[in-house]
C-alpha cells in the first residue's frame, strides 16, 4: 500500500473515531503551542544573538552605593558627570553612550493624540551600538547640544502604525510636546532598547538627541542626578574585568575628591543580560514546566492510544487475515499518530502565537519576545520536530497475540502464529511510558515555583 493510501485510510479511520481525534487533537495544539509559545520567547530573550554588531562587546554600566539605604535595586543609574570622566579617562572602551527613556506627547493631524514612549540618547548612541537605518542618518554632533536643533528618529514600528510607512517622512514636522520636531531617520526593523526599563515601561517608539551639558565634577553633582543609563563597547583585546578596574579606579578617585564617606563602585553587565534581568531563571523554569506539561499530554494520550486499540483487536486481526503483515499494520498505525499530530502541531498555532506576545511577569518590563519574534525560530522551527516527536508516541503495536479461531468467529479475533491464544496488550509500548512518569513527578514540583 502506498503511503498515499495509508494516510487516506487512516484520515478514515479517525473520521469513525470523532471523540478519541478531538480529544488528541486539543491536547496536542495546548501542550504543543505553549511550549513553542514559551521557547519562542526564551530564543528571542535568551539565545538569539541581538541586533547590534558585535553584542558580546557591548556592556551596560550602573553604580552601586551601599552605603545608600534607601535603594530599592542593588544597583543605582548613572550620573552624567561621572559618564563624561569615563569617557575621557576609561581606555578599556572604543566608546561610550548615554541614554535616558521618557514620555513623550504625540499630535498628528488626522490622528487622535498619544503619549508614546521616546529615548533621549546622545549622537555616538546608535553607531556604538551598529544599529542600521532604514531610511535618513544618524543625529549628528552639531544636534546632541543644549538646546540644540529638535530632530527625531522613528522606530520601525511607529513610521509603520502611524505615518503609514511614508517613504517621504525624512524632513517632515511631527508634534512632540507641543513642539514641532523634524525627522531625520528611520530605525530598520528589529532594533531593540538595549536597557531595562526604569524611567518607561516598555520600548521606544522614537529617539531624540540627549543635548547634555556636561559639567566639571563637584559634591553637589555626584549627590545627585542619577538618572541615565550608559552603555560601552569593550576594546579588543580588553578584559571586562580589566576595564572594571579602570572605571573603579576613576570612581575611587571623584569620590574621595568630595565625598571621602561615599563609596562608589561601578557594575559591568553584558547587554543580554542585562536585557534578561530577573527573568534569565524564571524563563528556563517556565520552559521545563511546559515540556513537563507536553510529557503528562503524551503520556496521557499514548494511554488512551492503547485503550482504543485494544477494542480495535477484531479489526486488526481481520486485516491480518486478509494479508496485512505486522509491519503493515504499524505502518497504518503510526498514519493515525502522524495524522493527529500534525492537525495537533497546526492547531496549537493559535495559542502559540499569541502566547509568544504576553509578558513574563516579575520583571519590570514584563520581558515579551521582541517583535516579529513569532514568525521566527519558534513557531518555524519549532512545530515540525515536536509534532512528529509527539507522533511516535501515539502508535502502539498491533494489540492483539492470539491465534485466529475461525474465519469469521464471534470471538476474540487473532492473528495468527502471533503467541498464546489470550487478548494481551503488548507490553513492548508500556514499559517506556515509565520514564515519562518521572519527569511528571518533576513538573508537579515546579508548581509551587
Amino acid at each position: 500500500m502506498t503511503p498515499w493510501r495509508e494516510l487516506r485510510q487512516a484520515a478514515r479511520a479517525l473520521r469513525q473515531a470523532p471523540a478519541f481525534t478531538l480529544i488528541a487533537v486539543a491536547t496536542l495544539a495546548l501542550a504543543i503551542g505553549a511550549c513553542v509559545a514559551i521557547f519562542t520567547v526564551v530564543n528571542a530573550v535568551l539565545l538569539a544573538p541581538l541586533p547590534y554588531r558585535q553584542p558580546g562587546r557591548l556592556l551596560v554600566i550602573h553604580e552601586d552605593a551601599a552605603e545608600v539605604a534607601q535603594l530599592q535595586q542593588p544597583w543605582i543609574p548613572d550620573n552624567p558627570e561621572q559618564f563624561h570622566a569615563w569617557r575621557q579617562r576609561a581606555r578599556a572602551f572604543s566608546g561610550m553612550a548615554i541614554a535616558q527613556g521618557g514620555r513623550m506627547d504625540l499630535t498628528q493631524t488626522g490622528q487622535p493624540p498619544a503619549q508614546i514612549n521616546a529615548g533621549r540618547v546622545s549622537a555616538n548612541f546608535l553607531p556604538l551600538l551598529g544599529a542600521r537605518l532604514q531610511l535618513g542618518r544618524n543625529f549628528r554632533r552639531s544636534e546632541d547640544v543644549p538646546n540644540g536643533p529638535p530632530v527625531v528618529i522613528l522606530t520601525h514600528r511607529l513610521w509603520a502604525a502611524r505615518f503609514h510607512s511614508d517613504p517621504a517622512i525624512l524632513g517632515k514636522i511631527v508634534t512632540l510636546n507641543n513642539h514641532p520636531h523634524t525627522v531625520v531617520g528611520v530605525l530598520a526593523p528589529g532594533f531593540r532598547w538595549p536597557f531595562r526599563g526604569i524611567f518607561i515601561t516598555g520600548r521606544p517608539s522614537l529617539l531624540a538627541p540627549i543635548g547634555l551639558a556636561y559639567r566639571a565634577l563637584s559634591a553637589d553633582s555626584l549627590g545627585g542626578d542619577y538618572n541615565y543609563q550608559v552603555i560601552a563597547r569593550l576594546r579588543p583585546g580588553m578584559t571586562v574585568e580589566q576595564a572594571s578596574a579602570q572605571l573603579d579606579a576613576i570612581e575611587n578617585q571623584l569620590t574621595h575628591r568630595f565625598e571621602p564617606s561615599v563609596h562608589i563602585w561601578t557594575i559591568l553587565t553584558p547587554v543580554q543580560t542585562a536585557l534578561a534581568g530577573s527573568a534569565r531563571q524564571g524563563l528556563w523554569l517556565l520552559l521545563a514546566a511546559v515540556l513537563a506539561v507536553l510529557l503528562i499530554g503524551c503520556v496521557n494520550l499514548a494511554n488512551l492510544a492503547l485503550a482504543r486499540a485494544t477494542g480495535r483487536g477484531r479489526e486488526m486481526g481481520v486485516r491480518a487475515a486478509l494479508g496485512a503483515g505486522r509491519a503493515g499494520l504499524m505502518r497504518s498505525q503510526f498514519a493515525e499518530s502522524l495524522l493527529l499530530a500534525v492537525a495537533g502541531g497546526a492547531a496549537g498555532l493559535l495559542p502559540a502565537s499569541g502566547g509568544a506576545g504576553a509578558p513574563v511577569p516579575g520583571t519590570p518590563l514584563g520581558i515579551t519576545a521582541p517583535p516579529g519574534a513569532a514568525r521566527g525560530l519558534g513557531l518555524a522551527g519549532a512545530f515540525p520536530p515536536l509534532s512528529i516527536l509527539t507522533g511516535a508516541p501515539f502508535c502502539p503495536p498491533p494489540p492483539c497475540r492470539s491465534v485466529l479461531a475461525g474465519p469469521l468467529s464471534p470471538g476474540p479475533v487473532r492473528p495468527a502464529g502471533c503467541g498464546p491464544p489470550t487478548l494481551a496488550v503488548s507490553t513492548s509500548f508500556v514499559k517506556p511510558l515509565f520514564p515519562p512518569h518521572l519527569w511528571t513527578s518533576c513538573g508537579t514540583a515546579l508548581r509551587p515555583l
